[in-house]
């Protein structure tokens, strides 16, 4: 249901007939959520999650659905794109005019070719989990909430995605 959902939404971002339900959101309930859905699946691979969210954080508008969607992606790629007992710690903070989310894990790393393709539409080669597109979408859908998106990783030390959203 999942990959069917992906190509759907894929079809609405290209097609540009995608409309964002923007309304105030806490981003730290969303990450809370996302959190306590995967958090079963980070069980399984003996996965540790910690968080650190700065309380003070102010509401946000945005589209929940699609900023959980691209939470829910970039924290199922630390789990599943890593070894067992992986740490991934994600947090959330003001800075400046924007809230900014990481999410971090100490894994094997991106291999240094495939950086440059990773939010491309179906860059997944070695690594044959999923469609390849969870984080096309992601870009799409920070795109359109005018923020932005980007990684920092080094082989065999880990990875660690960001986005920011502007506050309102």
């Amino acid at each position: 249901m999942r990959i069917i959902n992906n190509f759907l939404t894929l079809y609405h971002y290209e097609s540009g007939k995608f409309e964002l339900n923007m309304q105030p959101c806490n981003i730290q309930e969303l990450i809370n959520d996302v959190i306590s859905i995967l958090q079963p699946l980070a069980m399984e691979k003996e996965s540790e999650i910690t968080k650190d969210i700065a309380s003070d954080l102010p509401e946000i508008s945005v589209d929940s659905g699609e900023i959980k969607r691209v939470i829910t992606n970039l924290l199922d790629n630390a789990i599943k794109h890593t070894k067992k007992g992986t740490k991934i710690h994600v947090t959330a903070n003001k800075a400046y005019n924007e809230i900014l989310v990481s999410i971090h894990d100490n894994g094997t790393g991106i291999p240094e070719d495939e950086k440059p393709n990773i939010f491309q539409k179906y860059p997944t080669t070695k690594r044959k989990i999923g469609t390849g597109l969870g984080l096309y979408i992601s870009k799409q859908i920070i795109d359109a909430h005018k923020g932005k998106i980007w990684f920092e990783s080094e082989e065999e030390k880990g990875t660690t995605f960001y986005f920011a959203l502007p506050i309102s």
